[in-house]
């Protein structure tokens, strides 16, 4: 068993979607994306007339995992400010840089999801994952308000404000944990030439 410990990359942002209809900013309007901030937003918001959606999106260099089935998988983020509960999804997207990150409210559905989440409070908080990750130097993740997804409009504050990997060190940066589990064959064979040794 080997446990890989993966920051972000500092490309990671977040993209801002705005109008006073629901409805187009949940599909997409007005956007804004910030590549550079040591914080991020996820979720959602109503602030008297607009609306706001708000999605994040992360990059994990797993090319050097090694191959095999993960025991366990989870994204931990650092949450700076979280004013209401709510529920927040984690999916496998391969975003690109820029406002053409945004994933419209009616397309969520589709997509691979790694994990969700209900957060409380503010600290680390974790998503657990059974998926197996790409080993890639590029492996891509966004997170978002789960109420987007079911098409449920803000009434207030309903997201979260947390650090990205451009904070200064990485004590409190995104990162993955993953435990991968080395196949049987591999124990087998080291038992096997341990005996012929002696």
């Amino acid at each position: 068993m080997t446990i890989y410990t993966i920051y972000a990359n500092t490309n990671d942002h977040y993209v801002d979607s705005s109008n006073n209809t629901y409805s187009t900013a949940r599909a997409g309007s007005g956007l804004v994306d910030d590549t550079s901030g040591a914080y991020m937003y996820a979720g959602q918001d109503y602030g008297a007339p607009t609306y706001y959606v708000k999605q994040a999106f992360l990059s994990f260099d797993t090319s050097a995992v090694i191959s095999g089935q993960p025991a366990s998988l989870s994204l931990t983020i650092y949450v700076q400010s979280n004013t209401n509960p709510a529920t927040y999804d984690v999916d496998i997207v391969n975003w690109t840089a820029g406002t053409g990150s945004f994933v419209a409210g009616t397309s969520l559905s589709a997509q691979s999801e790694f994990g969700t989440a209900t957060l409380t409070g503010t600290g680390d908080k974790v998503f657990s994952s059974t998926t197996n990750p790409a080993r890639s130097s590029t492996y891509k993740l966004m997170i978002y308000g789960h109420r987007q997804e079911t098409n449920s409009a803000p009434t207030g504050i309903e997201y979260i404000l947390f650090r990205s990997a451009d904070w200064a060190g990485t004590a409190t940066d995104p990162y993955l944990t993953i435990d991968v589990t080395w196949p049987v064959y591999y124990f087998q064979r080291d038992e096997y030439l341990s005996y012929m040794r002696i």
